[in-house]
């Protein structure tokens, strides 16, 4: 399954760089494929690119997705809760990161 991860990254040191890491390597142990938007051509880009810019590339990327995973702070990320709403119309599993593999969350 394709797992796409939502959290927040912006105000983040490393746009949260290890929170994504984290749940793309708890989602690979699963045997899933994890879909991270966070990239370091995109977080590290010169000139530097747009919150509009950034959530378009991971609006493309959701796309694509099987399920959504949400780090700790989603829900206080605009740009997280954006993608929830675009995951919640396309119908997508939803699962939460916790200490173990991804656990899908009760039905939305």
């Amino acid at each position: 399954m394709k797992i796409y991860i939502s959290g927040p990254m912006t105000g983040h040191p490393d746009h949260n760089r290890a929170g994504f890491e984290t749940a793309a390597t708890r989602i690979r142990e699963a045997g899933h494929e994890p879909l991270n938007p966070w990239r370091a051509d995109l977080a590290h880009a010169d000139p530097p690119l747009t919150w509009y810019e950034c959530m378009m590339e991971s609006l493309t990327l959701l796309g694509e997705a099987e399920a959504i995973m949400l780090l700790p702070g989603a829900e206080h990320s605009p740009g997280s809760r954006i993608e929830q709403a675009m995951a919640q119309r396309m119908r997508l599993t939803h699962f939460e990161l916790t200490d173990h593999a991804p656990q899908e969350e009760t039905s939305r």
